[in-house]
């Protein structure tokens, strides 16, 4: 079991869901599971599109690089 695994089961489940306010909110979990300087500013109005945009580049950082700083603020 890697490091990411939390993150990767999340991402996962939000990639599957298909509910926008359980995505933000599975969104929002991972944002807490992540250390403070990779914590993502999170616009107050959030779409389908810009979940999906930041769950492609978290699961990039995640897989490629662990625990490296994620920029996410679009």
């Amino acid at each position: 079991m890697t490091v990411n695994a939390p993150w990767l089961e999340l991402l996962q489940t939000c990639i599957e869901t298909s509910e926008i306010d359980k995505r933000v909110e599975i969104l929002q979990r991972i944002n807490r599971l992540l250390p403070v300087d990779c914590i993502i500013k999170l616009p107050a109005f959030i779409t389908n599109d810009y979940v999906d945009r930041t769950l492609d580049l978290l699961e990039e950082r995640l897989n490629s690089r662990g625990n490296s700083k994620v920029d996410a603020n679009y």
